[in-house]
């Protein structure tokens, strides 16, 4: 497994920290711009979204939550080739992302022949990412689980692992900030894993070397 994907089970062994709710603890209410560190799950409500953005300034606010006109089109004209070569968006989402092997049926749409086992955690790019605030980068957290069999804190334990091994230099939360909700709005539903959509700021850069 790569240096994004984490399993469950590997993060609870080391003991996972638990989830900040902010819709739920109020904490959208605080000035929020000074704090050390934000790495927590948010309401994907707009209301809520928009109170956290005036606070923060990175966070997505009320209209940095949808994709431009041409990244639309582009998912629309992905999901659309979907339908017709694969056997669900769910199953070329396992291929390309859990890299599970494939099998090409009767109909002559692909499937996977098993799929990835669960547990399994894998950081990705956006591959249509929101209008965000400048400085903010869209991720989406995948899971080879079921929601129901996946806790909130073991989603932001993920998020926060795989971006402290890429971008922290193995620091816990030298990765950067980070929030994350689910999209009411599901574009790949599929029973065998979901997905939440990350919103990260990276870590400050060093300065360069003085001559």
């Amino acid at each position: 497994a790569s240096t994004r994907e984490r399993t469950i089970a590997g993060r609870r062994a080391r003991g996972a920290q638990p989830a900040v709710r902010l819709a739920r603890s109020g904490l959208a209410g605080e000035n929020l711009t000074n704090r050390q560190s934000m790495r927590c799950q948010v309401s994907p409500d707009e209301t809520a979204l928009q109170q956290l953005h005036d606070q923060t300034g990175w966070t997505p606010g009320a209209e940095h939550i949808r994709p431009d006109a041409a990244s639309r089109a582009q998912k629309e004209l992905l999901f659309s080739n979907l339908d017709t070569m694969w056997a669900s968006p769910g199953d070329w989402v396992m291929h390309q992302v859990f890299s599970s092997p494939t099998q090409r049926r009767a109909d002559g749409r692909r499937c996977v022949v098993e799929a990835p086992p669960p547990g399994r955690f894998a950081l990705r790019p956006q591959p249509f990412p929101y209008l965000l605030p400048v400085g903010t980068q869209h991720l989406v957290l995948w899971s080879s689980s079921p929601r129901a069999a996946t806790s909130a804190d073991a989603i932001t334990a993920a998020i926060a692992d795989a971006l402290d091994a890429e971008h922290g230099g193995g620091r816990s939360g030298g990765g950067g900030d980070f929030v994350w909700y689910e999209n009411p709005k599901k574009s790949v539903v599929d029973a065998r894993l979901h997905h939440v959509q990350v919103f990260w700021r990276p870590p400050p850069q060093p300065p360069p070397p003085r001559p």
